[in-house]
């Protein structure tokens, strides 16, 4: 929109263009507004109650026998976890995310699994309350049974 504002100011001598160009930037804005108040940003505690329930053990073993059909089913759904807490370390852009990794481990029957969850940087105060050992319960968007990210804490004990 600038920039047809700046053609129209050039075309039509100062005064006209100089309204024009006004009027186009009072639109941007204005649209700029009502998209952010249509588009809210998430509060925490809704995207944790929105989570869906999950036997881990299955996804698990859904992923074993089939990675590309247990992707299609479990990719990028936000589901409640609960696992015990093995390390809390910084994440690292060369992950990709940013924020505050949390590795843990699940019990399957016998077999400890490993998972890393990631909290964004505006969950450190949550992230700082957590001591290895913790059994952390969390929402968060799967990856992969592994990996989870966009995480929220819902309990630590």
């Amino acid at each position: 929109f600038g920039f047809i504002g700046f053609i129209i100011f050039l075309a039509a001598k100062k005064k006209l263009g100089v309204l024009l160009t006004l009027a186009v930037a009072i639109v941007c804005s204005i649209s700029f507004i009502v998209d952010i108040s249509l588009n809210p940003i998430k509060d925490p505690t809704l995207t944790s109650q929105m989570a869906q329930e999950l036997d881990f053990a299955e996804m698990v073993n859904d992923y074993r026998s089939n990675e590309i059909r247990a992707k299609e089913t479990y990719k990028d759904n936000r589901y409640r976890i609960t696992a015990e807490v093995v390390s809390i370390d910084r994440a690292g852009l060369r992950e990709g995310y940013s924020g505050y990794n949390v590795s843990m481990t699940i019990d399957l029957g016998g077999e400890d699994f490993s998972i890393c969850a990631n909290f964004q940087g505006d969950m450190k105060a949550e992230v700082m309350k957590l001591n290895i050992g913790d059994t952390l319960t969390f929402t968060g968007k799967c990856v992969a049974p592994e990996l989870w990210y966009n995480c929220t804490i819902v309990e630590i004990n």
